[in-house]
């Protein structure tokens, strides 16, 4: 919510947090919770992926991205937190962002 803050009272976002987003792209997931780390779910992804929109940056790993993303929908269309849990509004909102800026 920092970087959200900062964009909306008109202030610049700063190469470190940049770079701190693109330390926790993860080839395996898309994104990940620490630069070193392999938790994740979509929250996690929708965090990442909504700090690169707000530096105009794209993902490295999109189509990971996209594709865990995607594998989090259940059979009834919803979304879950990681794939094969129950989904719920909050993870569906997060999922399709995820595939709009895919």
């Amino acid at each position: 919510h920092a970087l959200e803050l900062r964009s909306l009272f008109g202030q610049a976002q700063d190469g470190e947090s940049l770079n701190f987003v693109h330390r926790c792209e993860n080839s395996k997931f898309g994104f990940t919770l620490t630069p070193d780390s392999s938790a994740t779910g979509l929250e996690t992804l929708y965090a990442g992926m909504r700090a690169l929109d707000l530096f105009n940056a794209r993902p490295i790993h999109m189509e990971t991205t996209r594709r865990f993303a995607a594998g989090c929908q259940s059979v009834n269309g919803a979304f879950a937190r990681v794939p094969d849990a129950l989904p719920d509004l909050r993870m569906t909102y997060y999922a399709l962002a995820i595939i709009g800026f895919c």
